[in-house]
């Protein structure tokens, strides 16, 4: 009804456009630009349409001209970055985050083209901005989590994952089940110790005349000595009188031996 008492609208024919499919789209599609040829959607929807038919070169024929028509237009950088190899993807990555700061889904985008590129510490930096714009964001939490278990940071692993279960389940409305974060809190406090045991074990075979592994580290053990300490049941209450004749004949306490020891080995 539009197009027949106007031909010459050009949103009429680039809306068309997104109604239809094939050569119908394409020529209406054509139509929006030789009416308005300033039009940057009619550009961009002709150029994903050529990218759906694999008419790359055509494609970006259409996205760079959306970009000299829009400098700002940020659908037609994206397409073109994943349109674009090496280092170009980068830039062009780059070039969408600081026309759009504030934006999680560009910042993971970018984050993880530095992650796939080696660059993990950018990324991690990228990652964190998304989540401080939105700390619910899917995308820069797991690419946190992926960078920080590569680089062995357990303990900061299992706060994400905390975290993450708690805005999840607050974000429902459901209640909160602790269980299953206690029981990967064990897990990740099983792997770490495990693998400080298994690297102490390797240090003692490259070394000569050490036929047994080593302690994997003053703090373990002091950790342990502390835990062990705090299972000791406590005495019952007793009054003043009672206690002062409990104290006369009860023996110091000293220290444990193991925790001395530890102590006077870091001297």
């Amino acid at each position: 009804m539009g197009i027949g008492l106007w031909p010459t609208y050009a949103s009429a024919h680039n809306n068309l456009g997104t109604l239809t499919v094939g050569d119908q789209a394409e020529q209406h599609f054509l139509a929006a630009i030789h009416a308005q040829p300033g039009h940057v959607n009619a550009h961009y929807n002709l150029g994903q349409l050529y990218r759906k038919t694999n008419r790359t070169e055509e494609c970006i024929k259409m996205l760079q001209k959306c970009v000299s028509l829009d400098p700002a237009y940020i659908p037609a950088y994206l397409v073109l970055a994943r349109l674009a190899s090496g280092s170009a993807t980068g830039v062009l990555l780059r070039h969408v985050v600081r026309l759009q700061p504030r934006s999680p889904d560009h910042l993971a985008e970018y984050a993880t083209w530095l992650y796939q590129n080696g660059k993990w510490l950018p990324s991690l930096k990228y990652y964190l901005k998304g989540m401080e714009v939105s700390p619910s964001h899917r995308s820069s939490l797991v690419g946190t989590a992926r960078i920080l278990r590569s680089r062995g940071q357990w303990p900061r692993v299992h706060q994400l994952i905390t975290r993450w279960h708690l805005m999840l389940r607050a974000k429902r409305g459901g209640l909160i089940y602790r269980g299953d974060l206690y029981i990967r809190a064990w897990q990740l406090q099983s792997e770490s110790r495990q693998r400080a045991h298994q690297h102490q074990r390797n240090l003692c075979l490259s070394e000569e005349n050490c036929s047994t592994p080593r302690v994997a580290s003053v703090s373990v053990q002091l950790e342990q000595d502390s835990n062990k300490s705090e299972q000791l049941e406590r005495a019952p209450r007793c009054s003043v009188r009672t206690c002062r004749q409990a104290r006369k004949g009860k023996a110091r306490v000293t220290a444990p031996a193991l925790l001395v020891q530890n102590l006077l080995e870091t001297l």
